[in-house]
């Protein structure tokens, strides 16, 4: 059980089920209580934007009459059916052993889909016997887990309790993407946190993504409702809906959504991730788009995120861009941004460029973005430079970050520089702990 918060984030990482990052680690135990959820109406599938994982049931099958699993009988046929028909015990052990044999790429993944195919309530766990040897960051350890969950509900969901891998977020997710009013109600009556895994915070994760691929107007309520509850997550909630909306709707209608939703921080996560496809694909475009969010209190990240992705493409255009913007936060965290990653991919002509500016808030916010560029590669290099920010306080800030590297790639070497370094004790403190957060 100890292994299943650490391998959580790995199911996330696929584009059918994206989440990001770590904000989905298993809680704390603590008691307390269901956290404040929408009113969940019941959804049509003909009223979804989005389509489920599994195909239609007139496509299910992948299986055609001549196509024996046994050597007797043929694969389940589900055109007109709702559901496909079970498959017997030596069916599912056949499809399980190509499952694990099979070495063309194509024909494993087809024994998958044949499993998916023929798999009820009833049968779900014994087909689970037959993928249970896989990774559970594997597309087929995911999938199944999220096809149980849309059949099964609760149950597979209570399944994974008891479970070394991360599969009841999958589950989770397929159950609230097939019947999200049904889900809610369930998870509304967990409480907050627990020992157990069964609680809100650990399965959050799975109903924000389940919510988004059944309509994105109820994954969003649901994540406005965390953030009033409290959740300090909420904004990573908040890229997962404009994730699939990306994926679902594509960029434009991505954008229509996010600059409806309310400002504040919520809307700057959906700007900021909406942003990143914009300014990746078209980044002039994303850069005359963005500027109508410079001064405001919350998207200054947006002008930030168009100027990294940018300066991925083209560094001395983005960083003229930058400096073009009215000043406001979001200029200089555009050239910090800017800095950073032409000081990551081209550091010489960064530098010469810095070299040549006058001292100015401009060049400190170059500096400072140039060295987190930097700092990884050269971290002497790095502190250096971050003594050249006029700024005080960004000059300490600076030479912390980079401090930090230089500790761990050189720590005599970095000791002997901290003594000289002007820092206060508690910011030598921080560099000589670099892994603490």
């Amino acid at each position: 059980m100890a292994r299943k918060h650490l391998a959580i984030a790995r199911w996330l990482a696929v584009p059918c089920l994206t989440f990001g990052l770590g904000w989905m680690l298993k809680p704390d135990p603590e008691p307390g209580q269901s956290s404040t959820l929408p009113q969940l109406r019941s959804v049509s599938k003909s009223s979804r934007a989005r389509t489920a994982t599994l195909p239609p049931p007139s496509e299910r099958s992948v299986h055609t009459t001549e196509d024996k699993i046994d050597g007797s009988s043929p694969a389940p046929q589900v055109a007109g059916a709702a559901f496909p028909r079970a498959w017997s015990s030596r069916q599912i052990s056949n499809l399980g052993q190509r499952l694990k044999h099979e070495l063309d790429p194509i024909e494993r993944r087809r024994a998958f889909m044949s499993l998916l195919a023929g798999m009820t309530v009833e049968n779900a766990r014994e087909i689970r016997e037959q993928i249970a040897h896989l990774p559970s960051d594997s597309p087929e350890f995911r999938d199944f887990h999220y096809a149980w969950g849309k059949i099964a509900g609760a149950e597979a969901v209570l399944n994974g309790k008891d479970t070394p891998k991360p599969d009841m977020l999958a589950a989770m997710a397929g159950w609230a993407s097939e019947n999200p009013a049904a889900a809610a109600e369930w998870f509304g009556g967990l409480e907050r946190q627990s020992n157990a895994y069964v609680n809100q915070e650990y399965l959050k994760p799975g109903m924000v993504q389940g919510l988004a691929i059944n309509d994105v107007n109820l994954a969003t309520d649901f994540v406005f409702a965390q953030a009033a509850a409290g959740d300090e997550r909420a904004g990573r909630m908040m890229i997962v809906v404009t994730e699939s909306i990306l994926q679902g709707n594509g960029l434009e209608e991505a954008i229509r959504w996010s600059e409806s939703l309310p400002q504040g921080a919520l809307q700057a996560s959906a700007l900021d991730r909406v942003a990143h496809d914009y300014a990746t694909s078209d980044p002039e475009g994303a850069a005359a788009w963005a500027e109508q969010f410079v001064g405001t209190e919350h998207n200054a990240r947006v002008i930030e995120e168009v100027g990294h992705e940018w300066a991925g493409l083209d560094a001395p255009a983005a960083v003229a861009w930058a400096g073009s913007l009215d000043e406001s936060r979001g200029r200089n965290q555009a050239i910090s941004a800017a800095y950073g990653q032409w000081g990551a991919r081209d550091p010489v002509v960064a530098i010469q460029t810095i070299i040549e500016m006058p001292p100015s808030s401009d060049r400190n916010y170059a500096i400072n973005g140039f060295i987190s560029g930097l700092a990884h590669q050269e971290p002497q290099t790095a502190v250096n430079w971050a003594a050249e920010i006029s700024d005080p306080d960004m000059r300490q800030s600076a030479l912390v970050r980079a401090g930090r590297h230089y500790f761990r790639q050189d720590q005599e070497a970095a000791i002997t520089w901290l003594a000289s370094s002007g820092l206060s004790e508690a910011a030598q403190m921080e560099v000589a702990n670099p892994n603490r957060r």
